[in-house]
């Protein structure tokens, strides 16, 4: 009777034991009442060697899974806790000795003993003595004293030896069509932007074969997923969409209940101003000063508005607004500083070559005579203007006191003329220089 392979996975042995060896494996339960033997021997091989099977390395409960083994009773229990009970208190008891230790030769008296005479010089008398000669007593805690030195193999003059292998076996075309493992190509990603075939990406998907002849069978499941993948996102989109007109509205009214209180706040205030204005003023109780220190102060207040306005203003129309305020009408050039003639560093070349040159560029230039303009002094000025003198209100008398009053020069002749002052151009430009100068100093 064979026993239970190892394992089930395993193969059975190739060769089965003898039946003496078998027999001797057995069971009691199978064997009866027979008494097990024990180790059998084999009569074929020397004495003292046993006869060992594969059988023999295999664990009892691997043998017989349905073994029972019965467990052991409070009698035994009790009479091992006895014996390790009693084996405890008898370590327990002995006291260590100091000096259990094993002694070295000094402790233990032993040693050599050495016998030795001395001859006094002097008296010539020889004296024996005996000396015990003892190892020194070691401290078994203290490290070796003696060095280990690792001892390095000589260098050797012999070559490597060579690694001896077959020869590569060259793959053939099929081998390599097997092997041959296609690119990775994704159907999200193209940073690039390659066109790519498409038989690259029937290659990399698993679903056909290689030939590409296979069709993918589409579950009908999936057609169900995008319809109610696409409904969910048309659901989602409404929501928005209906929570964005809401808030819109939302917004809108809270922007006409702004304005509502805000034109009821108008409303009020205008309401009350008109009934104040309609309110009678009791003359009696403003007496006469009160009325002039309140013209006074709106007075104030006005001009304070009127100086805070042309603070604002720019520089050119402060002067516009004071020459206005004069009764002279300056030109804008002269406003902005524009009419002084820029002067012209001394030129060491001459200048006609370069307008010469710049002058044939322009269509019809071989027929041009001069090279600038004639008349260029009339334009400059141009840029002054006299005072200007409009209005019914304005006569010949208001007009003379006018310019008679103003002393815009110090050192001018008192017989000097309104009339030559008026015709004569040097005069007027110095008078309207000095006049934009003395405005821009005022303000």
């Amino acid at each position: 009777m064979n026993s239970a392979p190892f394992s089930t996975l395993l193969p059975p042995p190739k060769k089965e034991s003898s039946p003496t060896v078998a027999s001797a494996h057995q069971s009691p339960e199978n064997q009866g009442d027979e008494p097990v033997a024990g180790i059998v021997f084999d009569s074929l091989q020397p004495d003292g060697i046993p006869n060992v099977s594969f059988q023999d390395f295999i664990p009892i409960r691997q043998r017989d899974f349905n073994m029972e083994i019965p467990l052991p009773s409070k009698q035994d229990i009790e009479q091992t806790f006895q014996r390790t009970k009693a084996y405890f208190d008898k370590l327990l008891n002995n006291k260590p000795a100091t000096n259990s230790r094993p002694s070295t030769d000094a402790r233990s008296g032993k040693g050599n003993y050495i016998e030795y005479k001395t001859t006094d010089a002097l008296t010539n008398k020889s004296t024996s003595r005996i000396i015990k000669i003892v190892d020194h007593v070691a401290d078994p805690l203290q490290p070796s004293q003696i060095k280990r030195k690792k001892v390095v193999a000589p260098p050797t003059d012999e070559p490597v030896a060579p690694i001896l292998h077959s020869a590569t076996e060259k793959l053939t075309k099929e081998q390599r069509e097997q092997w041959r493992i296609p690119s990775a190509v994704s159907n999200w990603k193209n940073p690039n932007g390659y066109a790519i075939d498409l038989e690259k990406r029937i290659a990399i998907d698993g679903r056909y074969n290689r030939e590409g002849t296979a069709i993918p069978a589409v579950n009908e499941k999936l057609l169900e997923l995008t319809n109610a993948l696409e409904e969910a996102e048309s659901k989602a989109r409404e929501e928005v969409r209906n929570r964005a007109e809401a808030r819109k509205q939302e917004a809108e009214q809270q922007v006409r209940l702004k304005e509502d209180k805000l034109r009821e706040l108008a409303q009020r205030s205008r309401e009350e101003r008109q009934r104040k204005r309609r309110q009678p003023i009791d003359h009696e109780e403003y007496d006469e000063s009160a009325i002039i220190r309140q013209t006074e102060r709106n007075e104030k207040r006005d001009q304070m508005k009127n100086d805070m306005r042309l603070s604002k203003l720019s520089t050119a129309d402060r002067l516009r607004v004071l020459a206005h305020a004069q009764g002279r009408d300056v030109s804008e050039k002269i406003i902005l500083g524009a009419a002084k003639p820029s002067e012209v560093p001394d030129v060491h070349y001459d200048s006609r070559l370069l307008t010469k040159g710049a002058g044939t560029a322009v269509p019809g230039a071989p027929e041009q005579v001069y090279d600038g303009p004639l008349f260029a002094q009339n334009a400059m000025d141009r840029l002054y203007k006299p005072a200007r003198f409009t209005g019914p209100e304005n006569d010949a008398l208001d007009i003379l006191s006018k310019m008679t009053s103003e002393q815009r020069f110090e050192d001018q002749d008192p017989g000097t003329s309104v009339d030559q002052q008026q015709t004569s151009p040097g005069m007027q430009k110095s008078d309207a220089k000095q006049d934009s100068e003395h405005d821009l100093k005022r303000t």
